[in-house]
């Protein structure tokens, strides 16, 4: 359990589209998501629920990342901080 419980994008790109990322913990941050390092994610239609983490319950953004969210849901996420 470390940084993105469901998805880790490391340098990448990534296209969610109607996706359900939920119930994932992460023992540091990210408990659905994480982004690090020059991530660029766009993500159309979705939803993220009740996923946890010590940072950023639903999504984490490190650095230089990038995020394009369109009618998407976050819902009942938890995080200790952040």
């Amino acid at each position: 359990m470390y940084d993105g419980g469901a998805i880790r994008v490391f340098r990448s790109t990534l296209l969610l589209h109607r996706t359900t990322i939920a119930h994932n913990q992460a023992g540091s941050s990210g408990g659905g998501l994480s982004l690090s390092l020059d991530a660029t994610l766009t993500m159309t239609h979705s939803l993220v629920q009740a996923n946890r983490a010590w940072l950023g319950g639903g999504i984490s953004m490190g650095r230089n990342s990038n995020a394009v969210f369109e009618d998407d849901t976050f819902k009942n996420n938890y995080a200790r901080t952040g």
